[in-house]
């Protein structure tokens, strides 16, 4: 690990950066921070392979578009020296100033897997998320999504949680329910149901039963507390009616997540109660 000046034009994007959009409005507000009291830590930096006068950003990506926006000649980096592994990884978790947004994070996580030949529970392990492959999973799960439900997901139009119910609808329906669920800021909950009601005979003329938002609740405290998704549904004649619990895992490594948890609640089961 070395410290030293390096000038903003022998600066570049790290090849591993997962960020695709840089908000000129956090530009902004990094350039008024050193503006105010100059650069208080360095960034991070590797040689470029190609060129050993340039460096690769790790870190800091934001202060040195910040330090060009204010005419800086140069930043104070770190040079380390890491395989490209751990480079990538360092990408994904070092990314403090802005947080990515679930999309660019699902592509860093995906780079890991493909480029890395890492397993979902090594990525989980790696980017510091838990020991829970499920994590991962339901991250990469949103790059099934076409484009355009991928864009509201990154600006934040639509929750990654509504985008992934959104796998379960008609694929010639998923972009138009998307577009529902911005405008109409539905919850989760009436997209299920949409889901649901385009599954049965008459489609949208179906009318759909209406929940409690105690029901709601448990649904969403269950979902919360197993990492899978937990719904409830009435049985039987309207008059007695039974309930059923559904969990839904979309991989056997949600699975054995799940016997993992239901294990820890049956042994130490003070650990789960709700206040």
């Amino acid at each position: 690990m070395n410290l030293i000046t390096i000038p903003l034009d022998q600066l570049q994007r790290g090849r591993y950066q997962p960020r695709h959009e840089i908000s000129t409005e956090h530009v902004t507000d990094i350039a008024l921070s050193l503006s105010a009291v100059g650069q208080q830590e360095p960034i991070t930096v590797t040689v470029n392979k190609n060129d050993p006068d340039r460096y690769d950003i790790v870190s800091g990506e934001y202060r040195w578009h910040a330090a060009k926006e204010l005419k800086w000649a140069s930043l104070l980096a770190i040079v380390i020296n890491e395989c490209d592994k751990t480079v990538a990884v360092n990408a994904i978790s070092a990314n403090n100033s802005l947080p990515l947004n679930p999309i660019e994070t699902a592509h860093g996580y995906a780079r890991l897997i493909d480029e890395f030949g890492l397993t979902h529970i090594e990525v989980a392990h790696a980017c510091g998320v838990g020991n829970s492959r499920s994590i991962i999973s339901h991250a990469l799960r949103l790059l099934k999504l076409p484009k355009t439900v991928r864009e509201l997901v990154a600006s934040g139009a639509i929750s990654p949680t509504h985008a992934r119910l959104l796998l379960e609808a008609p694929s010639d329906k998923v972009i138009e329910l998307a577009l529902k669920v911005r405008n109409l800021q539905w919850t989760t909950q009436q997209l299920k149901q949409e889901i649901a009601a385009l599954d049965e005979p008459g489609g949208n003329n179906k009318v759909l039963d209406t929940r409690t938002q105690d029901w709601i609740e448990l649904e969403t405290l269950l979902t919360n507390t197993l990492g899978s998704a937990v719904s409830i549904e009435t049985v039987g004649h309207k008059s007695k009616p039974k309930y059923k619990v559904q969990i839904k895992c979309d991989s056997s490594d949600e699975l054995n997540d799940l016997l993992v948890k239901i294990k820890k609640i049956n042994a130490s089961p003070a650990q789960f109660q709700t206040p």
